[in-house]
């Protein structure tokens, strides 16, 4: 009778060993998806703030090129209202 009384104290404590671990196994999977989700968050706002760079870039480039255009035919215009001798 000893025997089945020490199985009946250790039921209560086996049952919540058991459930420690799947708690423990559920926060492990749900920190795993967090993170998952947070560099993939990541990665989109770095390839979105990229594409923003890069169209920013390309507009201040044809921005310069246009100005740089103006200045050689100003430039022209200059040269052929007043010749060199």
């Amino acid at each position: 009778q000893k025997k089945w009384h020490h199985w009946v104290s250790l039921q209560p404590a086996s049952r919540m060993k058991l459930e420690a671990e799947e708690s423990e196994k559920a926060y492990e999977t749900s920190l795993r998806d967090a993170r998952a989700k947070a560099m993939n968050v990541a990665e989109s706002t770095r390839q979105s703030l990229d594409a923003e760079i890069r169209a920013e870039l390309d507009a201040a480039d044809a921005e310069a090129e246009r100005e740089s255009e103006m200045a050689e035919a100003s430039i022209r215009e200059i040269k052929r209202v007043c010749p060199r001798h």
